[in-house]
């Protein structure tokens, strides 16, 4: 049996190894063959061949438009070319697009400080005296009369410093306004009774003050009975405080608790917000009379003295607000009536 092989199974054999011992007479193949025969074998050189490095491509030409395309030459040689336009563009308008939806606000729960005096005027307004020009007596008479409040049912006193009408000769005093009275003090009539009033008196003697220019207040003039005293309760004895001390004329103010820095300024933030900086008494329109003496007495914020006798580690933080309250009252302008 006779093997016909072309060129082209020829190379793929020799690409496999395999040798052809029989080749096929040049003259008996077909010559429809030839030319893919000599293209195959061309190839099969050209892959033995090295690699040669990739030359590099050519700029692309910028593409012609439509209507620029040269036409061909049996076209060009009709009498009349006919040129086509290039096609109508319809612009069709874009759909509005909707704005996005509006984020949903969700309302937050209110906050849990002290909130303003505004919002606590329950008290009946009718009963609270008018303090305007009242002198040192006239003011104790009319707190002792006041009826403005719940915390009149409990008073035995109303609650006055009874050292504030003896004035040291050129000493600036030093007024520590503390939170609403207790029993011992409803008593008495005095303030600062017990263990706290003890405190106090030593607090004061490390900053160098003298027993008579230690002045003490409370934020509201009666004790609560065998409970605390309510933000409106606190609202009502805010002007009797006021008063108080633009007849004192203090060099500094120490408020010593909550209450007595809600009474004075009118913040809502906690003690640890307030300290360490200086504050200003607030103070409302109907007491405009009441703005030059008040505004330039300093205010320090500390903690209240029963939170001292609980925690000893809090008294040097206390000590820090008694030697910025000392710095304070140093450049303080010195008031008199």
């Amino acid at each position: 049996m006779t093997l016909h092989i072309d060129a082209r199974r020829r190379a793929m054999l020799a690409e496999m190894g395999v040798r052809v011992w029989l080749p096929m007479p040049k003259e008996a193949e077909p010559a429809a063959l030839a030319v893919p025969a000599a293209r195959e074998k061309a190839a099969h050189d050209a892959a033995l061949q090295p690699m040669q490095p990739m030359q590099p491509m050519q700029p692309m030409q910028p593409m012609q438009p439509d209507h620029a395309v040269a036409v061909p030459a049996r076209e060009a040689a009709s009498p009349a070319p006919v040129v086509s336009a290039p096609p109508h563009q319809v612009t069709r308008p874009e759909p509005p697009v909707a704005p996005p939806p509006a984020p949903l606000r969700v309302q937050a729960d209110p906050p849990a400080s002290l909130p303003p005096a505004a919002s606590h005027s329950a008290a009946d307004a009718s009963n609270v005296p008018v303090l305007a020009g009242l002198p040192w007596p006239a003011l104790q008479q009319a707190a002792s009369s006041c009826t403005a409040c719940a915390l009149h049912s409990g008073r035995q006193h109303t609650v006055w410093d009874a050292s504030a009408a003896n004035e040291p000769d050129g000493l600036p005093r030093w007024l520590f306004v503390l939170d609403p009275p207790g029993q011992a003090e409803n008593t008495s009539g005095q303030p600062l009774q017990g263990d706290a009033g003890r405190l106090l008196a030593n607090m004061a003697a490390a900053v160098r003050l003298q027993p008579a220019q230690i002045l003490r207040s409370h934020a509201t003039r009666c004790a609560p009975a065998g409970r605390a005293a309510t933000l409106p309760e606190v609202a009502q004895c805010a002007a009797f405080l006021r008063h108080e001390i633009a007849l004192l004329r203090p060099q500094v103010i120490v408020a010593m608790g909550r209450n007595a820095a809600w009474s004075l300024l009118q913040r809502t933030e906690p003690l640890g917000q307030l300290r360490g900086q200086l504050h200003r008494i607030a103070v409302p329109a109907g007491e405009a009379a009441l703005q030059p003496v008040l505004a330039d007495i300093p205010v320090i914020v500390s903690y209240p003295l029963d939170y001292l006798l609980r925690n000893a580690p809090a008294k040097a933080r206390a000590w820090e607000d008694l030697c910025l309250a000392a710095l304070h009252a140093a450049s303080a302008p010195t008031i008199r009536a």
